[in-house]
Parts: C-alpha cells; structure tokens; sequence
C-alpha cells in the first residue's frame, strides 16, 4: 500500500539498540512521520503491517512513554505523540502485537518566540505532564511542560485580544484537545483588549474553537458531555440593592447559561468581593468546591441545585480550622478525601507554600497535617497552585516567582525549576500521560 506522502518520508534509524522484552520479536514497519504545521512539536506516526493486534509507539528520550495507535478505514495504523521538547530530535519506536520496530528519530523544528526555553533545573520530577497557562512579556497562551519543565506543547492566546491572561488550562475528558480560558485581570482597565472565553485546541492545532463567557475570571470546569461551569461575575442582591458579584455559572453542551451560584449569602454591602478564584469538582460526593480568596476560606456547592452546602475556613467559617489558611488559590481534592492547597499566606511573611490539611467530615475540622516553605522563602500574591502526584510527593507553583518544584512527604525537593523573570505558570493540572 501506498501511505500519503507527508512532510517526512524517509526516516533516519537512530544509533540507540532496540530493546526487547521475552517474547518480542524484531520486524520491519514501513513507517511515515508528519509534523503538526501549528505545533511543531507534535508528531503523528503512520504505519503498515500484516501482524496481527494492536499497535503502540514508544517515545521519548528514554521510549519512556506510549501511545496507543488507531487504525484507520484505509488500513494504516496512526499514533499521535505529544511529549517532545522543541528543536531537539524526536525519538519513537513502533510495536504491534508481538513485534517491534528499530528505533527511530525525527528532528524537530525551534518553538515560537514567546514560549519559554529551557528553565534552570535542579533534580527530575516524576513522570508526567504539567498543562498550565502562561503569561511573559512576550506572550500569552497554554502549555504543557514535560518533568524538566520543558515545553513539549504551546498555543498563543493573544489572537484574542493583546490583555488576555490565561490562568487555567486543561486536557479535555477524552485527552485529545487542550482547553484553556481567555480573560482579563480584575485590575485591568474597563476596556482591557481580552475577549473572555474559553479555547479548545486539537493536540495537533489542526481544530480551533472559542467559546465566549460573558464576564469569565480565573477558572472553569470541563464535564465529559460538555457541561463548563465557570466563575464569572453577575448581578444580585444585598440588602436589597443590586450589585455586580461573584457567580459560578453553568453552560449547557446546547450553548444555554444559567447562573448556578451567587455569592449574596456570603457577602455584605461593605464587603462585596469574595474572589473566587478556584473550582474543583467532587463527583464522588456531588459537590463543586470553590476558593474564595478575601474570605479565606473554600464554598462547598451542591453540584444538582448549586445550594451552598458548608464554608471551610475564613472568619465564616463552618468548620473548625486548627492553622487558617489565608489568600489560598489552586487545590487539589485528594482520594482519601483531605485538602492539598497552595497557601499565598499573608503579605507580611512573604512565605507562600504548598499545605495538606486532614478533614473529618463528622466534626467538620480541618487539620494541617504537611506544609512546605522554600528556603529561601518564595511568595506570590496571586494565583499559585498544588497538585498532587501520589505517594506524598507535590508539584508546586509559586506564579509571581516563576518557580515550580516537586516535594516528597519529608519536604525534600525532588525537581525544581527556575525560569526567567517575568515568565509565570498559572494554574495546573499534571497528567502522566498526554497523547491519545
């Protein structure tokens, strides 16, 4: 069979031995590579054999990661791999069933100027992906960054208006696009240049779609049909007066918005701005959690009604909170049901830190259990996030610092990444692995 011709044909075989494992054979595929023409570092591989089962390709430096082939109506089997840093050659060996192809490599071209280099890098992190938005000087846009926080994936989001600020991106439930938000900073002047919404990105680049969010800030969450639900800013009462205030809102797969929660329950006509600033969604319980940044303290949604269920932490608070935390952004909602968040801390301390807190839902206390302080200390009063990577072991992002770094349970830094001033990760999400 004859394959499409593509932008590669003939691929030089890498000098590195094939590695087998009992049972594996060494065969021959014939085999086509195709760059993305948006994202150069993303690569399809295309191939053809008469051996029976299904097909996988290994890449990577070390072929540590794998991505599962599909066969298409004209008898070609195709992988799509994400995990390359640019301008580097790109290494990737195909199995299918019982046999396995030579190593090969494919050179990749430089990413755009706006996407930051390699940082300074202390120790390697686990395996895995961080998505996160990204916000420099030069550019704005989303990301994905692979365990020595290099940019293996990037899309600008100043075609949406030169003060767009990306603070949240995300892979979607399915893993074959990239979701990221458009919006403008709550300091930014009434006519900031930002068409609020939310961008998905085929891994390729090849797909492009903007969603407009009236009044969309800081977050948002993706459900497998579709459903986003995001925070915004809309109108409600206080004392009888209307004001503008803080919403988390929910769009329909059907284009249709309702207003889900409103925060006139928590709010007074002296203090008006509660600053959400994070969601999380608990589907085992049925609930929305949401940060609120000048309360101190997470809201607890009903994910059915949008009731307010419980406030943790803050001066109105429902639980008993042995350490408070205070200006928190990003979490993370933990299998054994306890809280990890990123603590910016007072401004007077200047510490910032990833802290786990152990809640009892019984007696509804909150119990610090682990925090982690840079030494020297790091602070950043906006955004910030924790992520958990299992087994204890945390991924932190001090935003303001343009820091990141990975912490065990004994508080021992793992990796840590150093990148230019100025060049500052939002919001995360890690993922072990990225491509289809």
């Amino acid at each position: 069979m004859v394959l499409p011709v593509l932008s590669l044909l003939l691929l030089s075989c890498a000098p590195d031995p094939v590695v087998t494992t009992p049972g594996e054979i060494i065969g021959e595929f014939e085999v086509e590579v195709e760059a993305s023409e948006v994202i150069s570092s993303v690569i399809t591989v295309r191939w053809t054999t008469p051996e029976a089962g299904d097909g996988v390709v290994d890449f990577g430096d070390t072929l540590q990661y794998t991505a599962h082939g599909t066969l298409g109506d004209d008898d070609v089997w195709e992988a799509t791999l994400v995990g390359f840093p640019a301008n580097r050659d790109a290494l990737f060996r195909v199995r299918h069933g019982s046999v396995v192809d030579e190593v090969r490599s494919h050179s990749l071209e430089a990413a755009p100027s706006w996407v930051p280099l390699d940082p300074d890098v202390v120790g390697e992190a686990s395996l895995g992906f961080l998505v996160t938005g990204y916000r420099s000087e030069e550019g704005r846009g989303a990301l994905i960054l692979d365990n020595l926080g290099r940019p293996v994936w990037w899309y600008d989001a100043l075609g949406w208006g030169e003060d767009t600020y990306v603070s949240r991106a995300t892979l979607s439930p399915s893993g074959d696009a990239v979701w990221f938000n458009t919006i403008r900073l709550r300091t930014a002047p009434d006519d900031a240049d930002a068409e609020r919404g939310v961008v998905r990105v085929s891994l390729d680049g090849s797909e492009v779609e903007h969603i407009p969010l009236e009044e969309h800030h800081h977050d948002f969450w993706l459900h497998e049909d579709g459903t986003l639900v995001y925070l915004a800013v809309a109108p409600g009462l206080v004392d009888g007066v209307e004001h503008e205030l803080d919403a988390v809102m929910k769009r329909a797969p059907d284009g249709t918005t309702e207003t889900f929660y409103i925060t006139e329950d928590v709010v007074t006509s002296t203090s008006l701005e509660p600053w959400i600033n994070t969601i999380e969604y608990d589907e085992a319980n049925g609930r929305y959690w949401v940060g609120a940044k000048s309360l101190g303290g997470i809201i607890r949604l009903d994910s059915e009604t949008g009731e307010r269920i419980d406030l943790i932490g803050g001066p109105q608070t429902d639980w008993e909170v042995d350490e408070p935390f205070t200006d928190q952004h990003g979490f993370d909602l933990l299998d054994d049901g306890n809280l990890l968040l990123f603590d910016n801390g007072f401004i007077g301390d200047m510490d910032s830190r990833p802290t786990r807190y152990l809640l009892d839902e019984d007696t509804r206390t909150a119990e610090l259990d682990w925090e982690y302080s840079a030494d020297p200390s790091l602070y950043t009063n906006f955004l910030g996030d924790a992520l958990d990577l299992g087994d204890g072991r945390v991924l932190s992002i001090w935003t303001f610092e343009g820091v990141a770094m990975e912490v065990d349970a004994q508080g021992e830094v793992i990796s840590r990444w150093d990148y230019k001033e100025l060049e500052m990760l939002t919001f995360g999400r890690w993922y072990e692995s990225v491509s289809p």
